[in-house]
Order: C-alpha cells, then structure tokens, then sequence
C-alpha cells in the first residue's frame, strides 16, 4: 500500500510543476472574455503553440 501512497504523491508533484508551467507561458495580459483580443493575442505570442502541443 506504501508503494501507491508514493505513487500518489509523485503524481500530485508532477501535476503541480505542470500545472505552474502552463500557467507561466499563457499570456498573462490578455482578456479571455474578449474574442477578438484574445486572438490577438494569441497569434502574436510565440510561446502559446508549444504550451498547447
């Protein structure tokens, strides 16, 4: 049983440092709310296609 708690944890941890990786590379500053801008935004940030691979 030991040996699912680790595996738990492990994949809590590993979760957490995507989940913060993602959460750098989407563009901070754009309003998702608003269509147009957020494509603009979007298609103006290089780092988006790789976050979404």
């Amino acid at each position: 049983m030991e040996k699912g708690y680790r595996l738990l944890g492990a994949s809590i941890f590993v979760g957490g440092i995507l989940m913060l990786i993602a959460t750098v590379l989407h563009p901070p500053l754009v309003n998702p709310y608003d269509g147009q801008t957020a494509f603009h935004g979007y298609s103006h940030s290089r780092l988006w296609m790789w976050d979404h691979f």
